[in-house]
């Protein structure tokens, strides 16, 4: 949802933490023998969005989050435009990005930029 409003409003930045590229992408990494695009009706393009995204894009990711693997988000670096970032935390989850020391001070930079 985050980078369908970026995409369509201005904003100083998206920040998105733990995204995949698109949703049937990430059900087909779950289940490959099923015909994933036709069974879901909601698509949420994050890769599509963030073409249409003016402003500068972060993205956090951990290399060890079991629900949106690291390979799904990795398919976000191709549309990053120069400028934004895609911030990889070694042995992050899903849920504990906010532990790591790496992810505090990138987003308090961010949003110091940000204000």
């Amino acid at each position: 949802m985050a980078s369908h409003i970026a995409a369509n409003y201005d904003c100083k930045a998206l920040i998105l933490e733990t995204p995949f590229y698109n949703l049937p992408d990430l059900f087909s990494h779950y289940a490959p023998i099923y015909p994933v695009n036709r069974m879901s009706h909601f698509k949420f393009p994050v890769g599509e969005n963030l073409e249409e995204v003016k402003a500068p894009v972060i993205i956090f990711h951990g290399t060890d989050d079991k629900v949106i693997p690291y390979a799904e988000a990795s398919k976000l670096k191709r549309k990053l435009k120069p400028g934004d970032k895609f911030i990889t935390i070694e042995g992050g989850a899903h849920n504990n990005l906010s532990n790591f020391p790496l992810f505090q001070s990138k987003l308090d930079s961010v949003l110091n930029v940000a204000k």
